[in-house]
């Protein structure tokens, strides 16, 4: 039986140890494209360790999630205290919500 790319997602979030970025990115871009409403409310947070450094100061802050409080308000982690928005944003040629960050270089692609 094949599994949905939203299984295969899960699959993903419940291995342990490094998993490499090619097998993230090819289940993230068959996920379908999601609008930003239906990101409000409080997520609880995971980090794939794929080698970026990211991860682990990620881990290293005990992250627990992200807050959509609104399109224009947004907690993504609690020690950045940043003013953030939710917007449409195509990235690999998918038109999606992003989270994008004003005062540093990150942009979170959802799915």
């Amino acid at each position: 039986m094949s599994s949905t790319p939203e299984q295969t997602f899960v699959a993903l979030t419940q291995q342990s140890g490094q998993i490499a970025t090619t097998e993230v990115e090819s289940v993230y871009n068959k996920l379908n494209p999601i609008k930003a409403e239906s990101l409000l409310g409080q997520w609880k947070g995971g980090s794939f360790d794929t080698g970026h450094p990211a991860h682990q100061a990620l881990t290293t802050i005990s992250w627990q999630g992200k807050t959509f409080h609104g399109l224009d308000n947004v907690d993504p982690i609690d020690v950045l205290k940043d003013e953030e928005r939710l917007r449409e944003v195509k990235f690999r040629d998918v038109v999606s919500t992003a989270m994008i960050y004003d005062n540093h270089p990150i942009i979170d692609h959802f799915r």
